[in-house]
C-alpha cells in the first residue's frame, strides 16, 4: 500500500498549492473541498456541502464520520441542477438504478467518491476545450470500468454505457457514449495515475480492486515518461481523455489484431511527416518513430490527405510467417466494421506502406514493437529468430549499413537491396510483389520460405564477361 500512498500523497502535495496556478484553468476544473487544503472554506459551505451529500445515494449512509441519516436519502439517485453525483461503484456486474445519470445537454458534471470523502469533486465534461460541449441528447446511462480483457491492465478506462431506461439488465445491450467524431468517450488510466484531479477516482478504483497498486505505478511511470519526452503540462490536458491522438502526443498502440481493433484505435496521419508509437506491453521500450516517406531522405513527405485509419498486422492465409507486416489500413470512419472496405496505404509509387517483419527482427529501434507483436501472438520467437538470421545473412553479404534502413518500406525496390521473393503465385500475387528490374545488370533475390539459404542473382543476358541490362519498362511480376 506504500506505493499507492505515494501516489496518493503526491496528489495532495500538489493541490496544496493550487494558488500558484490561480490564474490557469486548471482550478476551474477542480473544486477543492477539503478543510485542510483550503483555510477559506467556512462552515456555511461544510453545511452546504452535507446538504448535498444528504441528497445523494443510500450507498453513502455510512463513512465513518461522514455518516448520512438514512431519513434524509432521497428514493431517486438521479442529478439533478448542480448538484455532485455520487460515484458508487464502476463495477457492471453491482450496478443499480440508483447508478443511473442523465448527462442530457450538461456541460460538464461534478462526481465525488464515497470511498474518498475527504478528496476533490471531479468535474467531468463531454469534451473539454476553449468552447464546452454540452453532452449530448439520449445521454443518460452508467458510468462503469472497461478493462481490455485482451489487452495490458494499463489500457483500462472510465466509459460511459447509454442505456434505455434506469434498469441495468439494459447495460448489455446499451452503447458506449461517442465522441463526435465517433471515437468512444472515455478517461483513461494513464490521465488517472498521473494528474492531481483523480485521486478521489484513484481511490475509488483500488477500493473497488478494478486496478492494483502496481498497475497504477507502471500507468505513473508510463505517463510520466511521456510527459518528460513532450514536455506536456498539466494545465492543458482535459478533465476527460478524448481518444483523439493530438499533435506531439505519442500514440499509445492498443493492438494489431484486426479482429480486436476499437473505435479507440483510430488514428489520422493526414499532414504529419512522421508519428510517435509507443507498445502499453512495452513501455520500457524506446518510441517507435513512424515515417511515410524514407528517414534518411534529405525531405520527409508527409502523410498524404485521409490517411486516417488502423495500424494492423497483415499477413496472406496462405503465406509464410516470416512475410508479415505492419499495415496501415485507411476507412471511412473509425467504426471498425468499416476496415474489411477500407484500402491499405500507398506510396507514392503506388506500392504498400508498410513495416516488414525482416527490418523489425533485425533494427533496435522495433524492440517494442517485437515484443508487442510477441505478446499478442501475432509471431513466434522462432519466426522472429529466423528473420534475424535471414537479415543478418544479408548483411554480411551486402555490407548493407544499419543508417541506410528505412522506418518504414516501400514495397517498391531500391538499388542495393535484396529482393524478398514473397510469391511466385499467379493468384496471390500483390502489389508488393512488383518489380522494377529497368536498367539493373542484375538482381539479387532471397527467398523468406528458406530464410537461412543462399539468394539467387538473376540477370537479364550474359554473353562471356559482358552483362546485358534489362530492357526498359522492365517492371512487373516474378511468377510461376
Amino acid at each position: 500500500m506504500a506505493s499507492v500512498n505515494g501516489i496518493i500523497c503526491a496528489s495532495k502535495l500538489t493541490l496544496r498549492h493550487w494558488r500558484d496556478v490561480h490564474s490557469r484553468h486548471f482550478v476551474s476544473i477542480v473544486s477543492v473541498c477539503r478543510n485542510r487544503v483550503s483555510p477559506c472554506l467556512t462552515s456555511a459551505y461544510n453545511t452546504a456541502a452535507r446538504k448535498r451529500r444528504a441528497s445523494t445515494a443510500k450507498a453513502l449512509v455510512s463513512q465513518g464520520k461522514h455518516r448520512i441519516p438514512k431519513h434524509d436519502i432521497l428514493a431517486t439517485a438521479r442529478i439533478r441542477g448542480s448538484s455532485a453525483l455520487p460515484l458508487r461503484t464502476l463495477k457492471p456486474a453491482r450496478l443499480d438504478a440508483e447508478d443511473f445519470v442523465d448527462l442530457t445537454g450538461r456541460v460538464s458534471q461534478n462526481v465525488y467518491f464515497s470511498a474518498a470523502p475527504e478528496e476533490p469533486k471531479l468535474q467531468i465534461f463531454y469534451i473539454y476545450s476553449n468552447v464546452h460541449t454540452p453532452f449530448p441528447p439520449d445521454c443518460q446511462g452508467f458510468f462503469y470500468w472497461h478493462p481490455d480483457t485482451h489487452a495490458p491492465p494499463v489500457s483500462g478506462q472510465v466509459r460511459f454505457r447509454t442505456t434505455t431506461s434506469s434498469d441495468p439488465a439494459t447495460f448489455p445491450s446499451g452503447r458506449d457514449l461517442q465522441l463526435p467524431d465517433g471515437r468512444t468517450w472515455n478517461i483513461s488510466l494513464l490521465c488517472i495515475a498521473r494528474q492531481t484531479m483523480y485521486s478521489g477516482l484513484r481511490i475509488h478504483l483500488l477500493s473497488e480492486k478494478l486496478v492494483t497498486a502496481k498497475v497504477l505505478d507502471t500507468a505513473l511511470n508510463m505517463s510520466a515518461s511521456c510527459q518528460g519526452k513532450y514536455h506536456i503540462s498539466k494545465s492543458n490536458i482535459p478533465v476527460t481523455a478524448v481518444t483523439r491522438p493530438r499533435k506531439g502526443v505519442a500514440l499509445l498502440l492498443r493492438t494489431l489484431n484486426q479482429t480486436r481493433l476499437d473505435a479507440q484505435d483510430y488514428v489520422d496521419l493526414t499532414g504529419q511527416q512522421k508519428k510517435a508509437v509507443r507498445f502499453p506491453l512495452a513501455f520500457e521500450a524506446s518510441m517507435l518513430q513512424v515515417y511515410y516517406g524514407r528517414p534518411d531522405a534529405r525531405r520527409n513527405l508527409s502523410f498524404p490527405t485521409d490517411s486516417k485509419g488502423f495500424f494492423y498486422w497483415h499477413l496472406e492465409p496462405d503465406g509464410p510467417p516470416g512475410s508479415g507486416q505492419v499495415r496501415f489500413r485507411t476507412t471511412a470512419s473509425s467504426d471498425p466494421g468499416t476496415f474489411s472496405s477500407g484500402h491499405d496505404l500507398q506510396q507514392p509509387d503506388g506500392s504498400t506502406w508498410n513495416i516488414p517483419l525482416f527490418r523489425i527482427a533485425r533494427q533496435m529501434k522495433y524492440s517494442g514493437l517485437r515484443a508487442h507483436l510477441l505478446s499478442e501472438k501475432l509471431v513466434t520467437e522462432m519466426v522472429l529468430d529466423a528473420n534475424l538470421n535471414m537479415s543478418a545473412s544479408y548483411r554480411d553479404k551486402h555490407s548493407f549499413p544499419k543508417s541506410g534502413v528505412p522506418a518504414t518500406t516501400a514495397t517498391g525496390l531500391r538499388k542495393g537491396t535484396a529482393l524478398l521473393l514473397r510469391t511466385l503465385n499467379q493468384t496471390r500475387l500483390n502489389a508488393e510483389d512488383f518489380a522494377d528490374l529497368t536498367g539493373r545488370s542484375s538482381r539479387y533475390v532471397r527467398f523468406p520460405l528458406a530464410p537461412t539459404e543462399r539468394g539467387v542473382d538473376m540477370r537479364y543476358f550474359q554473353s562471356g564477361c559482358k552483362r546485358i541490362p534489362f530492357p526498359p519498362d522492365s517492371h512487373g511480376f516474378l511468377y510461376w
